[in-house]
């Protein structure tokens, strides 16, 4: 990272986001979610809802800068989420949006050669994530509240989950009966489904590929 003071930028995107952070700094912040119709007070620091989200030096320093945003999640989402995110904080974003598997290999890169750009990274891929964990790409840290759930703060603290995609099947209706239907993911080893199996494209990191593997 370039300056111990772009880290505590990092730091405060990172709570306020409730999302993954790269090098980000633990100081003076807790966690909330940043919503449209957020009540949000600034005379003291970043108050969100009633919610301390940062003490007044830290978003003293941090609503100055432009907060560089690496990610490997929808352009549009993202977008919507930047929007409400300047609006409640004063806080530009700067966003560079990549395919997951190309984004890691971007973070890698920058991170080997000492050069990482990004304050923030957000990706859908546990591999990938768990990668830069090795790699040493995460500052440990862990967004309040956070543990309190159950396989949120991965890696003592490296990275944080945000969400979880789930997915089901369906069938045909009109080429199987009901009685004939798959029941379970168990069923689809039976032989009367080679060849008649389709699964969303998986080559783009996060769910899809899990589900790919899967």
């Amino acid at each position: 990272m370039k300056t111990h003071k772009k880290l505590k930028l990092a730091g405060l995107a990172a709570v306020v986001a409730i999302t993954v952070s790269a090098c980000g700094s633990t100081s003076g912040a807790k966690g909330s979610v940043v919503q449209n119709d957020a009540d949000v007070e600034t005379t003291k620091g970043l108050v969100i809802d009633g919610e301390q989200i940062a003490a007044q030096d830290v978003y003293d320093k941090a609503k100055g800068q432009t907060l560089n945003l690496y990610t490997g999640y929808p352009e549009a989402n993202e977008k919507t989420f930047i929007e409400a995110f300047t609006k409640d904080t004063g806080i530009q974003v700067n966003m560079v949006r990549l395919q997951p598997n190309r984004l890691s290999e971007r973070v890698l890169s920058e991170q080997g050669a000492d050069m990482l750009s990004a304050d923030v990274v957000r990706i859908s891929d546990y591999r990938l994530a768990d990668g830069f964990s090795q790699a040493g790409v995460w500052r440990p840290y862990t967004v309040p509240g956070s543990e309190t759930f159950e396989e949120v703060v991965i890696n003592s603290g490296d990275f944080t989950r945000t969400h979880n995609a789930i997915y089901s099947f369906g069938y045909n209706s009109q080429l199987v009966k009901d009685e004939d239907a798959p029941k379970s993911w168990a069923d689809f080893v039976d032989p009367k489904w080679a060849g008649k199996i389709g699964v969303v494209q998986g080559n783009s990191g996060g769910g899809v590929a899990a589900l790919n593997r899967f």
